[in-house]
């Protein structure tokens, strides 16, 4: 992976190129687009061959969560923080932002000034 390369985006959708979209949010479509979180670097090679083969393997169904990258982050955590959690307390989340409103809804009360 390199950060040297630039890659064009403009054939594919993306929220964060759309100049009509940016000039809804913010007025102008001549801005810097860090308000979402979108890569403008490659996958790892790694991540590119794990999703060629399942993609080759053809079938899409709803698939239950194997316990392999749970595992890796409760070692991350302990090998990076100090910090050791169980697996029974990591809850899968669509994103930041749904997973940000759910623990304010599950740790403030109506009224509760919150702070991010």
């Amino acid at each position: 992976m390199t950060f040297d390369e630039i890659t064009d985006r403009s054939t594919y959708p993306t929220l964060k190129l759309d100049k009509a979209m940016l000039s809804d949010l913010f007025g102008s479509d001549d801005v810097l687009p860090l308000w979402v979180a979108d890569m403008d670097v490659p996958a790892p090679e790694a991540v590119i061959e794990a999703l060629r083969k399942r993609v080759d393997h053809g079938i899409y169904g709803y698939e239950t969560r194997p316990d392999g990258p749970y595992e890796a982050m409760v070692d991350w955590y302990q090998r990076r923080h100090g910090w050791t959690i169980d697996r029974e307390s990591m809850v899968p989340c669509a994103g930041v932002l749904s997973a940000i409103s759910i623990l304010i809804e599950l740790n403030s009360e109506e009224g509760d000034g919150v702070l991010l």
